[in-house]
């Protein structure tokens, strides 16, 4: 942290916004693969859940789905939805068990 926060709370914020950030591109740069896409769409969901219960900004959450983009659904999956089970469903139907990476869709 470069700057000194206004309170105990505050500093773990940010330094939870500043982890969780890392982490996103630790896993955005890693090889693909099923370990690469798991990491990733676990990830986006924790964001969406500690978006939801006020422990990140939206604009933090936004930051870490633009550095996992290539893990996210599509923008028409959740225009009418619950995020959340929008993004089930897309998983749902992309998952690919032969390159791991969760955009090749299956054939139902």
């Amino acid at each position: 942290m470069s700057e000194r926060a206004s309170s105990l709370s505050a500093a773990l914020a940010q330094e939870w916004k500043e982890s969780l950030l890392k982490q996103a591109k630790i896993v955005r740069d890693w090889e693909d693969g099923p370990e690469r896409a798991e990491q990733a769409k676990a990830l986006i969901r924790q964001a969406l859940v500690e978006w939801a219960t006020g422990k990140i900004s939206q604009e933090t959450e936004s930051m870490l789905y633009t550095i996992l983009d290539f893990a996210m659904p599509e923008p028409h999956a959740i225009e009418s939805e619950d995020c959340a089970v929008a993004y089930q469903q897309q998983l749902d139907r992309q998952h690919c068990p032969e390159c791991g990476d969760g955009r090749c869709p299956t054939g139902d």
